[in-house]
């Protein structure tokens, strides 16, 4: 890639010889400050006005020291050779001093690395996932419309036939009545009912106590109940 000129300016070259400065361009050269981005290097190029022949070509490194002894005349040193520039536009002095002191302060400058980055976790294996369980078939609900089983019209097996009704056995004594005759009815003849009055002593041992008069009443009482009843069942 070719080199950019960062800077162009006119003025006359002197080198520093046998301690005295020369000058070496006859008067004027065309002093240019390059900079070649492939391989980062930056120089001073001066040529001659008249002949074109180069009157300074040198690096320029991060120890290098600019000297602005005066306003229009300027100096510095590569190691091998000291060399002045007389500017005959003060202007012209002040851009070019600009221009190289802050090239030699981008070189004294470290570049600044790129921030790193944080490392990057490798994403995890995903995780296999336990099989989702089918729901067991449920069985078809049954139609409410089905009809119920008949019950069996017979007994039920292993069992026989219900056993018959019991007749009742002949009542000993007298002859059995004739078939669709109605049954006879029992006469029932009241016991002679007993007279006298009741005494503690003969007929109710337990109530000695009580006046003959109210047994005899109590014992009539139930004899006329008696009789009620007894007419009660002739009667039917």
């Amino acid at each position: 890639m070719a080199e950019t000129a960062l800077i162009n300016v006119t003025a006359s070259v002197f080198h520093y010889i046998s301690n005295a400065w020369a000058a070496v361009d006859g008067g004027s050269s065309n002093v240019g400050l390059y900079y070649n981005p492939s391989t980062d290097v930056y120089r001073i190029v001066a040529l001659a006005t008249s002949t074109r022949q180069p009157t300074i070509n040198t690096l320029i490194f991060k120890q290098m020291l600019y000297n602005q002894a005066k306003d229009n005349f300027h100096n510095w040193t590569d190691g091998k050779m000291t060399y002045g520039l007389h500017f005959p536009n003060v202007n012209d002095a002040k851009n070019f001093a600009n221009v190289l002191v802050a090239t030699i302060t981008k070189l004294q400058t470290p570049a600044s690395a790129p921030p790193s980055r944080p490392p990057v976790a490798a994403p995890s294996a995903p995780q296999p996932r336990p099989p989702v369980p089918t729901p067991a078939a449920r069985p078809p609900p049954s139609s409410p419309s089905s009809p119920k089983p008949a019950p069996p019209s017979g007994p039920p097996p292993g069992r026989g036939a219900p056993p018959p009704s019991p007749v009742a056995a002949p009542r000993p004594g007298g002859p059995k009545p004739p078939a669709g005759a109605p049954p006879r009815k029992k006469a029932y003849t009241p016991s002679a009912r007993p007279s006298g009055t009741v005494t503690g002593s003969s007929d109710c041992g337990k109530f000695e106590s009580i006046k003959p008069e109210v047994l005899t009443g109590i014992r009539d009482s139930i004899y006329d109940f008696r009789d009620e009843i007894i007419a009660a069942l002739n009667a039917q």
